[in-house]
């Protein structure tokens, strides 16, 4: 396999500072790779290089201008990974041990603000999980037990206003029930139904009607009928079917921007709408899809090729392409993907974004969600509950 080091003199400035800093004593097999030629992955997730498990540091620049070092035993993560922003703020810094998680994950916002800190043990989420705005405002506080939500669960808005707040116990809601007298029970009943249709307009989820993402928690009925609705669009699904906007009504969508070569964000963004999908597996009223922002290359047969090779359900989960025009303005104008900075860009500038937005039965934003983030599971999983809640008049569990 041929390595090929990146050729601007800014890069390469700091791709030697960045190797500088890294290289405390003796490094075994340090090598600079090029992120198009970084990782050939079997199914079992090793990493080969010149045909054989890789054992060693990668060097290397990937496709959202951050620079890393990762390090592998035997072809599997292990030790200390590393990564930049192209302004040499740290991005991340994860550990591993044979391919699994362990410790403390720190993540910084490219402004120097934490990003959150996950706790791992044994590749399963353990204790406290901490995730912060690139303000600095507190996002959210979880706790874990062997990968499972256990006990108090809080996430908060951007204006600081808790927003759930709820206890867990082996990743469930934990009801308590007391003893009460029929008396109480039926006056209970009484007051839940007064306040189903009292508080009709009331939605647990916000709407969002604008690029910057300001939550609209309760719309008047004026207010209604100027929320921002995602634009029509026409497109090819991995099957080779037409897929339109009409796809959206009724159900309660997922979406994200992608591209099948992506080595970096995508990746992970399709990770978590897998974990996301696993707990609506089977559901008709949830749906996924994932825009192409390369349809030129992602040909239709190339989409099946990418949706065999990562189990992706086609009942559920439409991987698209079409005209990328179109499939730019739609992400920027009508999904707001990149948020407010999207508004002012081209279609000729690229469009790469870690951002997955949730549609619902109405084609309205009800949510913006870092998809590299593998705490947003539990919080997309919780606001689809609300909104298929919403598709309903009255449910009832007894």
């Amino acid at each position: 396999m041929e390595m090929r080091f990146m050729e601007h003199p800014v890069q390469l400035l700091i791709n030697l500072l960045l190797v500088f800093i890294s290289c405390s004593g003796p490094t075994p097999s340090l090598k600079v790779y090029n992120i198009t030629e970084l990782e050939v992955v079997n199914e079992n997730g090793i990493v080969w290089s010149e045909g054989k498990p890789f054992s060693g540091k990668l060097f290397a620049l990937n496709d959202t201008d951050t620079l890393f070092i990762k390090e592998y035993r035997h072809g599997l993560e292990h030790g200390l990974h590393k990564s930049w922003y192209m302004n040499k703020q740290i991005a991340e810094l994860r550990y591993y041990q044979d391919g699994k998680k362990i410790r403390a994950h720190s993540g910084f916002w490219e402004n120097g603000q934490r990003k959150f800190e996950y706790n791992f043990a044994n590749d399963l989420y353990e204790d406290t999980q901490y995730e912060w705005y690139p303000t600095g405002r507190q996002f959210s506080k979880r706790n874990y037990k062997n990968g499972h939500e256990n006990g108090l669960q809080k996430v908060w808005g951007t204006d600081g206003k808790l927003r759930s707040n709820y206890e867990a116990k082996n990743g469930r809601r934990k009801i308590v029930f007391q003893r009460l007298s029929i008396a109480l029970i039926a006056a209970a009943v009484i007051l839940l139904l007064a306040n189903t249709f009292d508080s009709a307009d009331e939605h647990k989820v916000p709407y969002y009607n604008e690029a910057s993402f300001t939550p609209i928690w309760n719309p008047g009925k004026t207010e209604s009928g100027t929320l921002h609705t995602i634009a029509p669009f026409y497109m090819i699904n991995q099957s080779g079917e037409r897929v339109t906007s009409n796809v959206l009504k009724g159900k309660i969508t997922l979406v994200n921007f992608f591209f099948t070569a992506c080595q970096s964000v995508c990746p992970k963004m399709k990770d978590t709408m897998k974990k996301v999908h696993s707990n609506f597996d089977g559901n008709p009223a949830v749906l996924f899809l994932s825009f192409s922002v390369t349809p030129d290359n992602d040909t239709v047969h190339k989409l099946a090729e990418y949706a065999k090779s990562n189990d992706i359900p086609e009942r559920q989960w439409n991987l698209l392409t079409g005209d990328k025009t179109e499939i730019y303005k739609l992400a920027r104008r009508s999904f707001f993907i990149e948020e407010e900075p999207g508004l002012s860009k081209s279609a000729k500038q690229f469009l790469h974004t870690e951002n997955l937005v949730l549609i619902d039965g109405d084609g309205h934003i009800r949510g913006l969600y870092n998809g590299t983030l593998e705490a947003e599971v539990p919080r997309i999983s919780e606001d689809i509950r609300a909104l298929l809640e919403e598709l309903y008049v009255i449910r009832f569990t007894l």
